[in-house]
């Protein structure tokens, strides 16, 4: 029984490894339990319980989370960001990202990515301060 376990446990893996890989595809149920070799429904039942979410939700996961690192980069639009995690609709990706992470894209870029103002882009970050002589 615990090697059962632990070869589902590497599927369940797997299927998160494909949605954090692919999350630009359109996945289907059909086709994770196929590349996983489970069937359907004993693959929606499992992720469920292992991970306390839907396939469906598993895979939007995924794709916020990539969506929260590409906005680090500030030359970077959300549109091409929603684009690459696998949305068409970039009115529906915003409307996902802010349920996921209470904030748009754009407030969340400018709140936890803020642009460097013209001082801070004139001074190195790397150069320390002089110290005070007294």
């Amino acid at each position: 029984m615990k090697k059962k376990r632990s070869k589902d446990l590497e599927k369940l893996i797997e299927v998160e490894n494909i949605f954090t890989w692919e999350c630009h595809r359109k996945l289907t149920e059909k086709e994770l339990a196929k590349r996983v070799g489970m069937g359907v429904e004993e693959l929606r039942l499992k992720y469920r319980k292992w991970s306390s979410r839907s396939l469906h939700s598993g895979l939007t996961f995924a794709r916020m989370h990539q969506a929260r690192l590409l906005l680090e980069n500030a030359e970077r639009s959300v549109q091409s960001i929603a684009a690459e995690v696998g949305y068409t609709n970039t009115q529906s990706f915003s409307q996902q990202f802010k349920r996921m992470f209470d904030y748009s894209p754009q407030v969340y870029r400018k709140i936890f990515y803020p642009l460097p103002t013209t001082q801070q882009a004139a001074t190195p970050s790397n150069r320390r301060k002089p110290r005070s002589t007294k």
